[in-house]
């Protein structure tokens, strides 16, 4: 099940309050900065698909690169967690 953002970012502001009591590093400036940026990148770039073009047509021509498009947002969501792995 997937979190409204109001929810997200409800539990990343818990993060970020945690982390700014943290002694400032480098390491986690830069996790403050992708804290701040994941609601932005988990709900706007999906949203702006479905504004873009739309989430149903009469156009199946549209709705594949509805489709493709939205492959394409996995798999980079994909690489951006496998890259936190490591």
């Amino acid at each position: 099940m997937k979190l409204t953002r109001d929810a997200y970012e409800e539990l990343i502001a818990e993060d970020l309050a945690w982390l700014e009591k943290q002694p400032r590093t480098l390491e986690r400036d830069h996790v403050m900065l992708i804290v701040k940026r994941s609601a932005s990148v988990e709900y706007d770039l999906v949203d702006a698909l479905d504004d873009v073009l739309g989430t149903t047509s009469d156009d199946p021509e549209m709705d594949a690169k509805y489709d493709r498009a939205e492959v394409l947002v996995m798999k980079a969501r994909e690489d951006d967690r496998g890259r936190e792995d490591r």
